[in-house]
């Protein structure tokens, strides 16, 4: 096997064809079917903020990872408060927030988030949820028209439960349920319903 010396393994997720994915430092790295790891995108030892091919592209210690219907990455880069698309070629797009800690419910760059950690996709629909730590409730980015390798599709983000900027343990509907950092989350259906892994 060939793996490279790394130091705390953070978000993780497995593709097609035995293609494996993980973030350390602030990079992703891949790992094929024969177990050879390379980096996908990022610096491992640099973080920032950019957009762009491969290892020119910039995180700030992403965590939650999520493969996309096509084949693509989406990841929580926590410490850029954003969502980012990495294509298959290592290409990185930012898909929702900015850069900018806080809280809005807006389309694209508009939104804002404060420590996105946790994904998980709905493979129904497409949509994203997220774990949003430090306004401690979850997130839904909806998307829309895919166009090309770079992820340049609509998207939207919305509140789905819990109460921005308010932390505790109250079960409940928007505006009255209350998370306190939740981290990981997972969807599963029962009678036409998602349910949110919630972790305290």
């Amino acid at each position: 096997q060939h793996f490279p010396q790394l130091s705390c393994v953070r978000g993780v997720a497995v593709g097609k064809g035995s293609m494996r994915f993980f973030c350390t430092g602030s990079a992703v790295f891949i790992v094929s079917a024969d177990d050879s790891v390379r980096l996908l995108a990022g610096c491992p030892d640099e973080e920032g903020f950019q957009d762009g091919p491969g290892e020119t592209a910039r995180f700030n210690q992403p965590r939650g990872m999520a493969m996309d219907l096509d084949g693509s990455l989406l990841i929580a880069d926590t410490w850029n408060h954003s969502i980012r698309h990495v294509a298959p070629s290592g290409a990185v797009s930012t898909i929702a927030g900015n850069g900018e800690a806080g809280y809005s419910d807006a389309s694209g760059t508009a939104a804002r988030f404060n420590g996105p950690y946790g994904l998980a996709l709905d493979s129904s629909t497409g949509a994203l949820y997220v774990t949003d730590l430090y306004n401690h409730c979850i997130r839904k980015l909806s998307r829309a028209h895919p166009s090309n390798e770079l992820g340049a599709f609509v998207t939207h983000v919305t509140t789905v439960t819990g109460t921005p900027g308010a932390s505790g343990y109250v079960e409940g509907c928007v505006g009255a349920a209350r998370f306190n950092l939740p981290h990981g989350i997972a969807l599963w259906k029962r009678e036409g319903m998602c349910e949110y892994n919630r972790e305290f």
